[in-house]
């Protein structure tokens, strides 16, 4: 079954659970192996079913009800999510997962003074719980950003005259290279957004939610490599705001994203995007920047937007941990010259993009002699740049410099025929 899962063969998962939850003789452990594994792969009401079979068969059986909870949650059905583990706290007060579940879904439901009281609850039971360290603060940011008022920050963005359309933004691309001016084009996501520094009062504020959110995040790229506070990496990321104010268009995140986040309660998910916003549409931030949406490479992608700006070169510069991507862009586009610099990619997902290409250290040595490359004339030169949260300092380089960069993250993933991003719909063969 886990097979099943990492190729994405969900109709097969789903038929097979269907067949081993029938035989009477699957443990019950078993049987919650397979709930958990067909919620992974979003089969909710087959995990569902599961579940209510176990708790029917056995009403103090924890786990059943806890693994429900979650795949409630995961649907955006918080209520229901709510109810089970207080079913669950009824026979078992000391749970620690589904107090700490009840108090995330206290919160997303409004009810934030039951949230301090659960959390004071978990104090009492569980003073060394790790979930202490973001819990409070979580509510906080939840009292003042609560979904009604993230979706508004987002439409917002979207509704601004800043905003670019793909075929704006495309001529503002040409305009720069045909000129030979320096050009950034870069984007906010999750990981941007932990790292953006909003005041010295809102850090206060929500120290250990944003500690908490900032390790999740260099969880991703590093995996545990590198102390992001020892290694300095801490500070530098926090100076994102210089590569943002004075990059030429910035991604923001939309609201459907946000939705998603908010629907599945993501601690750092929801904090983070609503501080790229947050920060993007302050006042005192508008240096003149144009905004366009987050996925808008995938756009230029698949309306051959990015195709015709590509095709238009004879030279490209690629930052990227694909060290076969020169090559590729060479027989897609004719290139006479590809620039190449290879960083390591994102270590937690080595069993995706392999070991070369996450081999390596990225902070501070890769990165430093990276940004030591390109401090030199670039001449309006296009860089295609993949980096994650250190590829947006490569970009307001590379524009420093007098090239034109463009974030294009997890696509040249795809272009090697990696699927990092489920659901994206890159096809390598359309390179």
């Amino acid at each position: 079954m886990k097979q099943m899962q990492a190729e994405g063969r969900h109709d097969e998962l789903g038929s097979l659970s269907n067949q081993i939850s029938e035989v009477e003789s699957q443990s019950i452990i078993d049987q919650i192996g397979i709930a958990i594994i067909l919620r992974e792969c979003a089969l909710y009401d087959q995990a569902d079913s599961i579940c209510r079979k176990i708790i029917l068969a056995n009403p103090n059986f924890g786990d059943a009800y806890y693994q429900y909870a979650l795949s409630c949650l995961m649907q955006g059905r918080h209520a229901d999510a709510l109810e089970l583990v207080k079913r669950l706290t009824n026979f078992d007060a000391d749970n620690l997962e589904a107090l700490v579940l009840m108090a995330r879904m206290q919160q997303r439901l409004g009810f934030h003074i039951q949230s301090d009281t659960t959390i004071e609850q978990i104090k009492r039971l569980r003073p060394e719980a790790s979930e202490l360290q973001w819990l409070s603060d979580l509510n906080k940011f939840l009292i003042r950003y609560p979904a009604e008022r993230a979706y508004d920050l987002a439409t917002a963005a979207a509704a601004s005259e800043r905003f670019l359309n793909k075929d704006e933004l495309t001529k503002r691309i040409e305009g720069a290279l045909e000129a030979k001016r320096g050009f950034s084009f870069i984007r906010l996501g999750d990981g941007e957004g932990a790292f953006i520094k909003i005041s010295d009062a809102d850090e206060a504020s929500y120290t250990d939610l944003y500690r908490h959110s900032r390790i999740n995040r260099s969880n991703v790229w590093f995996n545990g490599e590198i102390d992001i506070a020892v290694s300095n990496f801490t500070r530098s990321a926090l100076e994102l705001v210089i590569p943002i104010a004075f990059a030429d268009v910035v991604g923001v995140p939309p609201i459907e994203w946000l939705k998603y986040d908010y629907q599945i309660c993501s601690v750092t998910g929801m904090s983070s995007l609503v501080n790229a916003l947050r920060w993007i549409g302050q006042p005192a931030v508008d240096t003149g920047q144009s905004l366009t949406k987050h996925s808008m490479h995938l756009d230029f992608y698949r309306t051959g937007h990015l195709t015709r700006i590509l095709k238009s070169q004879s030279r490209v510069g690629v930052i990227s941990c694909h060290a076969q991507a020169p090559d590729a862009l060479r027989q897609a586009f004719g290139f006479d010259d590809v620039e190449f610099h290879k960083i390591p990619g994102e270590k937690l997902h080595a069993h995706l993009l392999g070991a070369s290409a996450v081999e390596g250290q990225h902070f501070p040595g890769r990165y430093h002699e990276v940004m030591t490359a390109l401090r030199r004339p670039l001449e309006g030169k296009l860089f295609l740049v993949a980096g994650g949260l250190l590829g947006k300092f490569y970009c307001d380089q590379i524009k420093r410099s007098g090239g034109v960069a463009l974030d294009i993250g997890s696509l040249i993933d795809g272009w090697m025929g990696i699927d990092s991003r489920p659901g994206a719909g890159i096809d390598k063969d359309k390179l």
